[in-house]
């Protein structure tokens, strides 16, 4: 029971504090009455609301808000329809409110979904997200892309399958980020041994970066997306990083995993 209002003032909570401007102005756009524009949005928000005090858990909340809108906006749309034809005496009303511009609701869901989009890409393994941002975002062809890395046609279409379904999953989360990602910690080391010609490993663990996904896979040892989500860092980035790690010996890689190659304490 506990758990169950916890979900739902989390939920609550974030309804108002992310969806409430933007639902005025949803309103404000189909209404083009700042009055009714409240109204509206008063009544969209009582029903939100009131779903999720019966318990209603949503699997896409952004999706089941703007579907919430959608209908209070089609009821009050009709209402106003018929006070209007009953003032007229004829049906007048519905050409004033139908909205014949693009409509807002739709860039609004677009411009969230794209965010989601932009955000799980960075957080997908390497082999997944370059096929999906060249067949997506640079509008390759699966036979040239099979052809730029050395795949067959039907594996490029096996990955780009596995690829949407990954950052579907993704996208229906809600991202929780480790402590290291807002509250990096600072250690110290001590070497031994000489330096290497490029200065390693100094070059390395001198930097916060490196400092924080060696401490983190020295607490726990995790695939190369866990430690990226861990210190906050988009998983390319973090790819390149590890390389270099496991490359001076400061990290070795077991199956998928990264782990610290040397005591910290």
């Amino acid at each position: 029971m506990q758990e169950a209002n916890e979900m739902r003032n989390q939920l609550i909570h974030e309804f108002t504090e992310k969806y409430m401007e933007k639902l005025f102005y949803f309103c404000l756009k189909k209404t083009g009455s700042h009055a009714e524009a409240e109204e509206l949005t008063q009544d969209i928000a009582f029903e939100i609301v009131k779903a999720l005090n019966k318990g209603t858990v949503p699997v896409r909340f952004s999706a089941w808000v703007w579907q919430i809108a959608r209908n209070r906006y089609a009821a009050w749309a009709k209402t106003k329809r018929r006070r209007n034809e009953r003032a007229a005496g004829a049906i007048t009303g519905g050409e004033e409110i139908e909205d014949k511009s693009v409509n807002i609701l739709d860039d609004i869901m677009h411009a969230e979904q794209m965010a989601l989009l932009r955000r799980e890409l960075a957080f997908i393994r390497n082999d997944y997200r370059n096929i999906v941002v060249a067949y997506y975002i640079e509008n390759k062809s699966v036979r040239d892309i099979a052809s730029s890395l050395s795949l067959s046609t039907s594996a490029v279409h096996q990955r780009l399958h596995r690829a949407r379904i990954v950052l579907k999953e993704g996208m229906d989360m809600a991202r929780e980020f480790g402590k290291l990602s807002y509250n990096p910690e600072n250690i110290s080391f001590i070497n031994n041994g000489c330096q290497g010609n490029n200065g390693e490993p100094w070059n390395y663990i001198t930097r916060s970066l490196c400092k924080n996904i060696l401490l983190a896979a020295y607490r726990t040892p995790a695939a190369a997306e866990e430690l990226a989500k861990e210190v906050g860092v988009a998983l390319p980035y973090m790819e390149e990083e590890l390389s270099s790690l496991v490359e001076a010996t400061l990290m070795r890689k077991n199956g998928n995993k990264y782990e610290t190659n040397f005591f910290i304490v």
